[in-house]
């Protein structure tokens, strides 16, 4: 059976009314870019859960609104609303609900550092990043472990220098920008 459902981010410190929706512009008729909104409006923040026909425990979100309008997953990042049938090769409209604490199963040491970095900012010094609890987690329950030594993470972030700004002096990381070549590292 079909549900009507808003996707928001969570958690909220400010409550279902001050919360942020997944929101599109149903007047736009081509792909229409997915936004973060409070609105509250009903024909922007609606969704229908639809049963995949092809992914068993997968949901395809329709606009209530518009039908035939799904929300659709591009590579790398991108999320809009679009027609089955304007969808490129590579982008999904199949969606999988997961437990939260069950994310670590679907997730790289390196989307897990990176949160635990990103959520510092700037450089964070890798006894912080050990002591994250995210970090922590991770390690123990997805690897069996605790986080890694220095020199573990070193190589690491050595073997990912166009994701990984590591200042080896310092101990320390933080994320390189997009726009910030590897070979212009910052001492």
């Amino acid at each position: 059976e079909n549900s009507v459902c808003r996707i928001r981010v969570w958690p909220s410190e400010h409550g279902i009314e001050g919360s942020f929706h997944l929101t599109f512009d149903p007047d736009d008729e081509g792909r229409a870019n997915i936004l973060l909104s409070s609105s509250q409006d009903a024909r922007c923040v609606n969704f229908v859960a639809v049963a995949s026909p092809f992914s068993e425990r997968a949901f395809r979100f329709e606009s209530v609104l518009c039908p035939g309008r799904f929300l659709t997953f591009c590579p790398p990042s991108g999320l809009h609303m679009s027609y089955l049938q304007d969808n490129d090769t590579g982008s999904t409209v199949d969606m999988m609900l997961v437990d939260y604490s069950a994310a670590f199963t679907f997730m790289t040491v390196g989307e897990v550092l990176a949160g635990a970095v990103e959520g510092h900012g700037g450089y964070m010094k890798l006894s912080d990043l050990r002591a994250d609890l995210s970090v922590r987690m991770y390690f123990q329950q997805m690897l069996g472990c605790t986080a890694w030594n220095n020199k573990d993470f070193e190589t690491f972030f050595e073997g990912h220098p166009d994701q990984w700004d590591f200042d080896q002096k310092r101990a320390r990381v933080r994320l390189r920008s997009r726009n910030f070549p590897p070979q212009q590292r910052q001492q």
